[in-house]
């Protein structure tokens, strides 16, 4: 049942490389929201750093601004509210719920938000709004938010940590070798001589708590290995050699067997969103989407191919085989692998799950890459594509997020 007269904070932007399709999740949430005229929608711009995160409640002249740098720009120079009591915030909210729209620029502190917001809508990517820092926020303050608990998106951040859980579940994952930036300053002969024995080139490389193919590479010599880490754990002879990936300084990166269709029939990428629904008796059962096949211009799926309208190629459902009926066998078994994935991790709400699928003669099997806990929600998007298959438009596939997390 859907609560009336709710007000849902819209929190976009962010710090991390994934601030512009944050941006762009988050203006279409607001879009779909206010479509149905339920709730009110309060555009919420995050900014500022790890250490000293700013919100902003922003007017619709800057929340349709080219991106969110800009929008962090002139959240400086706009015309600001001050909000110092009660009568200033209440004043505040009574003009914006009448006009739908704020007109000016208020900076508000996070112990306000219960006063100003009923719900929290994470339209953010990456940390800190990803990663359960967010979610704890949240939590402390009494206020519900959509997607997986603060543990779980903690745990799922970590591509490492995450692979290693499925793992032990009997889930295909690659093998794995974490390389910290302290450890590779001072130890980086030793590094390189247990990645010598443990991967054959070429392989994947790429941050431990990033997601949406930011920095991540494939290597096929150690000079090009090393130059890499170098670049990443900012030691910076080697940035330009990099120029043409999203590289931003990491604690963590992640080597990474480099996945094959070797011995298959067929072999491709995809990635598969579920809608979540609370059972009578209290549990949760997942509605599994049909995964997209996501097709790359080159080795490695990019951000903006994956989220961004006329940048890439997702077809839904897959193409795992030519004929139909074998086609949807094949669905459903993957789509079952992925159930098995969100069970084990306790995921909630709503994610998406990438993985490569190899088809073989006899057998199907699907190696998990790794799990969007707040996959973006930008009008590209293919989960989008995958919930219209199972009859949700996107607005209500919005709404049902909502409505679980109440």
């Amino acid at each position: 049942m859907i609560c009336l007269s709710m007000k849902v904070g819209i929190f976009l932007g962010g710090i991390s490389a994934e601030r512009d399709v944050s941006l762009e999740s988050g203006r279409n949430v607001y879009e779909k929201i206010n479509s149905r005229g339920i709730h009110k929608t309060i555009p919420i711009f995050v900014t500022g750093s790890v250490n000293d995160i700013k919100l902003y409640i922003i007017p619709l002249s800057l929340l349709f601004k080219d991106n969110a740098d800009i929008i962090a720009e002139d959240v400086k120079n706009f015309k600001r509210s001050l909000v110092e009591t009660d009568e200033d915030l209440q004043k505040m909210l009574e003009d914006y719920i009448e006009d739908d729209v704020c007109k000016v620029v208020t900076e508000i502190s996070f112990d306000l938000l219960p006063k100003i917001i009923d719900f929290a809508f994470l339209a953010l990517h990456g940390a800190p709004g990803e990663d359960g820092t967010f979610q704890k926020i949240l939590d402390d303050l009494k206020i519900p938010y959509n997607g997986s608990s603060a543990e779980v998106s903690k745990l799922c951040m970590n591509k490492y940590l995450t692979n290693r859980l499925l793992a032990q579940h009997g889930v295909f994952v690659v093998n794995q070798y974490v390389v910290d930036a302290d450890d590779w300053t001072t130890n980086k002969f030793k590094i390189l001589q247990d990645i010598e024995k443990k991967f054959s080139f070429p392989f994947v490389v790429k941050p431990v708590d990033d997601g949406s193919s930011v920095g991540v590479f494939i290597v096929d010599n150690f000079k090009t290995f090393e130059h890499y880490l170098d670049a990443v754990f900012l030691i910076e002879d080697h940035k330009e050699e990099f120029k043409n990936v999203t590289i931003v300084y990491h604690k963590q990166i992640l080597i990474e067997d480099l996945i094959t269709g070797s011995g298959a029939k067929k072999f491709l990428e995809v990635t598969g969103g579920f809608l979540a629904h609370k059972k009578e008796d209290g549990t949760v059962d997942f509605e599994m989407f049909s995964p997209s096949e996501s097709v790359a211009t080159n080795q490695i799926l990019s951000m903006e191919e994956k989220f961004l309208s006329g940048e890439g190629q997702n077809i839904t459902p897959g193409r795992y085989d030519a004929d139909p009926k074998e086609n949807l066998r094949i669905d459903n078994i993957v789509k079952e692998e992925l159930k098995k994935v969100a069970t084990i991790l306790n995921l909630r709400g709503y994610a998406r799950i990438d993985a490569f699928v190899k088809v073989f003669t006899d057998h199907v099997e699907v190696w998990v890459i790794e799990v969007n806990t707040l996959p973006a929600l930008t009008p590209a998007t293919c989960i989008f594509h995958q919930c219209i298959l199972n009859g949700y438009s996107p607005a209500d596939f919005i709404h049902k997020i909502i409505d679980f997390s109440l």
